[in-house]
C-alpha cells in the first residue's frame, strides 16, 4: 500500500499547483485525478495578473513555452449597448492569456511531478476513512482495480461537487443557480482577440479566441430558464446568440457549433473549509462567478496559501489552517462586493427574471 503524506483529491489548477508548492517545501504530495488531461475544459482566460503567481509556482518559462495566445484586454456591452473597452496595454503585468486550457493543466501536472509529487491520472477516489492513528485511507479506482493509499493528510480539490468535503459532513452553501451552457466553434478571421462579455435580456455571454483557431463562448443565465430537451436547448442558445452582436462577430459560422455542454457555474461555498485531517481548496471551498475572470488564478493562489498552512500545521502550528480561514474570507468578501457592484450596473432589462434576481440580491 502507498503511503504519502498529502493527498489530494483532484488535477485542476488548485490540486496541482498545491503539489508543485507542497513538493518544493520538501512534503510529499500526490494528486488523484480522474481524468488523463485529454479533453475540452473550459475555463479559458488568465488575468494580467496571473504573471507573478506563475512566476511563484516555477512554471513561468513553461507556460511560454506551451503558446498561449495573448489576450490584449476585455470588450463588454453590459451597464449600456455601447461597447466598452479596457486594454491591458497600461497594465504593469502586461496582456492577459486565451488558454488551450487543457495544455496548461497538463503543464502544471507536469511541473509538479518534476518538482517532487506524484499525479495518478485516470484515478476515481471511490472512499476515506479516517483511521484511529488519525491518519487516511483513500481508496481508488486506477486500470480496472481498487487500490488504496495511506495519508496524513487530505485535500479536497474537486471542484464545485467538494465531493471529499462532503464525505466528511460538510455542507455546499449555494448563493445563486447560475450555469454556463458552453459551445466550441471556428474563429473568424478578423476575430477580436480581447475576451468579449456581452449582457443580454436572459443573461450573459462570455467568448473568447483560443489558440487553436477555434472560440469558446457560454451563455450564463439561470438553469431554470432553459428549456428542457436537446433540440430545445440548441435552439434556446442559437435565438440567444443573435441577440449578442459582439459575440456573434466572432464566430466564422454562428450555426456550425459542436456538442452544447452545460455547466453549474454559480456562486457556491462550505459551510466549513476543514476539519481534523483535512482541508478544501480551489472551487471546492470557494467557487466564484465567471464574471469575476478570475477563476484559474483564484484556485492556484487557494492551492498555495493551502500548502503553506498544511506545511506549517505539519511542524506544529496549530493556528496554520484558521490563517488560510481567514484569507479565504477576506477573498469572499472582496468578490461579494464586487459580484453586486457589477451585476448592479445592468438596469436595462428591469421585468427580466435573471436580471431582477441580482438587483433583488444586491
Amino acid at each position: 500500500m502507498l503511503n504519502i503524506g498529502v493527498l489530494i483529491v483532484g488535477g485542476g489548477p488548485a490540486g496541482t499547483a498545491m503539489a508543485l508548492a507542497l513538493a518544493a517545501r520538501g512534503l510529499t504530495a500526490a494528486v488523484l485525478e480522474r481524468s488523463l488531461y485529454e479533453s475540452e475544459r473550459f475555463g479559458e482566460t488568465l488575468p494580467p495578473g496571473a504573471k507573478p503567481l506563475l512566476h511563484r509556482l516555477g512554471i513561468w518559462e513553461a507556460f511560454q513555452n506551451d503558446a498561449h495566445l495573448p489576450s490584449p484586454g476585455i470588450i463588454s456591452s453590459w451597464g449600456s449597448e455601447q461597447p466598452y473597452e479596457n486594454d491591458f496595454i497600461f497594465n504593469p503585468y502586461g496582456h492577459g492569456w486565451h488558454l488551450d486550457r487543457t495544455q496548461f493543466d497538463r503543464t502544471l501536472a507536469a511541473s509538479a511531478e518534476q518538482a517532487g509529487a506524484m499525479v495518478i491520472r485516470s484515478a476515481r477516489a471511490q472512499s476515506c476513512l479516517r483511521t484511529t492513528d488519525a491518519g487516511w485511507v483513500v481508496r481508488y479506482e486506477f486500470e480496472g482495480k481498487v487500490r488504496e493509499i495511506t495519508a496524513t493528510f487530505l485535500i479536497d480539490a474537486t471542484g464545485r461537487s467538494a465531493w471529499l468535503a462532503r464525505q466528511q459532513g460538510a455542507s455546499r452553501i449555494v448563493l445563486d443557480h447560475l450555469v454556463g451552457v458552453i459551445g466550441f466553434g471556428e474563429c473568424s478571421e478578423d476575430g477580436d482577440q480581447r475576451t468579449i462579455l456581452e449582457a443580454t435580456p436572459d443573461g450573459w455571454w462570455y467568448s473568447a479566441r483560443l489558440p487553436n483557431g477555434k472560440v469558446v463562448a457560454a451563455f450564463m443565465t439561470d438553469a431554470d430558464l432553459l428549456p428542457r430537451g436537446h433540440d430545445n436547448l440548441r435552439r434556446f442558445w442559437g435565438e440567444r446568440l443573435r441577440d449578442a452582436a459582439l459575440t456573434t462577430a466572432l464566430w466564422s459560422n454562428p450555426d456550425d457549433v459542436g456538442e452544447l455542454r452545460v455547466t453549474f457555474s454559480g456562486t457556491v461555498r462550505l459551510d466549513r473549509i476543514g476539519g481534523p485531517g483535512w482541508l478544501a481548496v480551489g472551487d471546492a471551498a470557494v467557487a466564484f462567478d465567471p464574471l469575476s475572470s478570475q477563476g484559474i488564478l483564484k484556485a492556484m493562489d487557494s492551492g498555495l496559501h493551502a500548502a503553506a498552512a498544511v506545511a506549517d500545521l505539519l511542524q506544529g502550528n496549530r493556528n496554520a489552517l484558521a490563517s488560510y480561514s481567514e484569507w479565504l474570507e477576506a477573498e469572499f468578501a472582496a468578490y461579494t462586493k464586487n459580484y453586486f457592484h457589477y451585476y448592479g450596473q445592468v438596469s436595462r432589462w428591469p421585468d427580466r427574471i435573471f436580471w431582477r434576481r441580482r438587483s433583488a440580491a444586491g
